[in-house]
């Protein structure tokens, strides 16, 4: 506590609110404030959080975060605004791209448009300034599946990685494809379906309708949160599937979905 107290005296106002972090934090303490006197005295933005150059171990900043954050925001608000949550954000610091994996279903695609790279992950920018001729674009919400799709003339397949789906909006080669969208059969499945669809209306959905639950009605499993959203905005054989999931408090696991019938339902898609 005399430590904390010598070493600026802007911190008592945060101890009186965190009494107990005194002895919780005792063995990271001096990290704690080599890394806080670093962001009150320095420009972050050339950093990213694991290459700050603290004399911490690089994975300490990440770890304390909210605790640094919450510290320099009372010690300087105007510089780190209180309604700000992230210290990433607050800091300025630099953020690592998010990437989408693609797998392109036809070679002669990836011999024109990524030097013959089938499967490669890609920065939404990237995505949304390519000018690439794509027929067909899948997205899938299972990593797996991205492997499991057959080969298909003109087509692309993208992992949209849960709801990072948002970010993948407007993107100009998106518009002009016939879009089939494969998600989860749970409630955040059809919810992202809702939301992808605002993007792009024309989306076909994949094994998310009706025939689809009732085919694998046995593999429903229970659990242990309620559904929230009795109403979503879906065509009706995608909203029959999901009241048969609602009103039995369960999901299907893709995986758990017979690969005869996937492979057939896919071959459908013409």
């Amino acid at each position: 506590l005399a430590l904390l107290m010598s070493w600026n005296n802007g911190i008592i106002r945060w101890l009186l609110d965190h009494p107990l972090d005194v002895l919780k934090y005792s063995g990271d303490w001096k990290g704690i404030m080599a890394v806080v006197d670093f962001f009150l005295a320095e420009d972050a933005s050339p950093y990213y959080i694991r290459n700050l150059p603290v004399p911490v171990h690089t994975k300490f900043v990440d770890k304390h975060a909210s605790l640094i954050l919450s510290i320099l925001q009372l010690l300087d608000p105007e510089k780190f605004p209180p309604e700000v949550k992230n210290l990433e954000a607050a800091a300025g610091l630099r953020k690592k791209p998010h990437l989408y994996p693609i797998r392109w279903l036809d070679a002669m695609l990836a011999k024109n448009c990524t030097a013959g790279l089938e499967v490669l992950a890609l920065p939404f920018s990237t995505l949304q300034n390519a000018a690439w001729k794509v027929e067909e674009l899948w997205v899938v919400e299972n990593e797996t599946n991205l492997y499991l799709l057959p080969e298909r003339k003109n087509a692309l397949a993208v992992f949209a990685k849960g709801y990072a789906l948002h970010r993948l909006k407007d993107i100009p080669f998106f518009s002009a494809a016939r879009i089939f969208y494969w998600g989860d059969l749970d409630e955040d499945g059809y919810i992202m379906l809702e939301q992808f669809r605002r993007y792009y209306p024309h989306t076909t959905s994949l094994l998310m309708d009706e025939k689809t639950v009732l085919d694998h009605i046995e593999q429903i499993e229970s659990i242990h949160y309620r559904y929230c959203r009795p109403s979503l905005q879906l065509h009706p054989s995608e909203l029959a599937g999901y009241h048969l999931l609602l009103n039995k408090q369960g999901r299907i696991e893709q995986e758990k979905l017979q690969m005869v019938y996937v492979q057939r339902r896919i071959e459908e898609q013409t």
